[in-house]
């Protein structure tokens, strides 16, 4: 079985359904880092910003719409997903925030706001396609 159909599978997703997996219009809230120490740094100055993100099944992708800005994190670089209701110090009482952790010694943590989107659904489909 194929990559992106054994991710078609883990999502529910029909088999002969194409990539992208999960798409959705998503607001983009930057990134926070976290030291090897585990100490978390925000970045507050960060403007928010829409575009799509999508998920397939080789990485994480957020396109932005007014900026010139693609983030893509390969699937095997995540550490952790989690759901929370703030990031970088702001709340977003309208939403869930998906947090993806991603790299090496300089761990970073990407924000997103899924808008209208599930992102209970995005958790658990990268939480299968990652294994964590």
């Amino acid at each position: 079985m194929s990559p992106s159909s054994r991710a078609a599978y883990l999502l529910g997703v029909p088999l002969d359904a194409a990539p992208p997996l999960l798409q959705a219009q998503a607001s983009f809230l930057g990134f926070e880092m976290v030291s090897p120490s585990g100490g978390l740094r925000q970045d507050r100055r960060v403007v928010p910003g829409e575009g799509t993100a999508t998920l397939t099944a080789e990485e994480l992708q957020f396109r932005g719409e007014r900026l010139d800005q693609v983030v893509a994190i390969s699937l095997g670089d995540i550490r952790f997903v989690a759901l929370g209701s703030s990031h970088n110090g702001r709340r977003w009482w309208s939403g869930k925030v998906l947090r993806v952790s991603f790299g090496g010694g300089d761990t970073r943590v990407l924000g997103l706001h899924m808008g209208k989107g599930d992102a209970t659904a995005w958790h658990r489909g990268l939480t299968q396609l990652t294994g964590r």
